[in-house]
């Protein structure tokens, strides 16, 4: 399947994470949807390993937006990786 986004918006990964069974591998640049945070906390409740990286330094984003960032993928259970500078 194919979900163009901003329009699909987050209702297609929602999905994806909500059917996991056992494992979530998350890439994302910046994560502050809730409803996708929500669906992470909810997936590791349920038993399925959640990794998710960021990007550190995403272009344009504050030091504090990211360190809320990162504090909101730890509430959700999941184990926060960091990209490497060189992506």
């Amino acid at each position: 399947m194919l979900y163009i986004e901003p329009h699909a918006g987050p209702a297609p990964m929602v999905q994806v994470i909500t059917d996991a069974r056992h494992m979530v591998d998350l890439n994302v640049y910046y994560l502050s949807s809730k409803p996708i945070l929500s669906a992470l906390r909810r997936a590791h409740a349920h038993g399925v390993n959640v990794r998710v990286i960021l990007d550190r330094l995403p272009y344009g984003i504050k030091p504090w937006m990211v360190r809320k960032e990162a504090r909101a993928v730890r509430e959700t259970g999941a184990a926060l990786h960091w990209a490497p500078s060189r992506f």
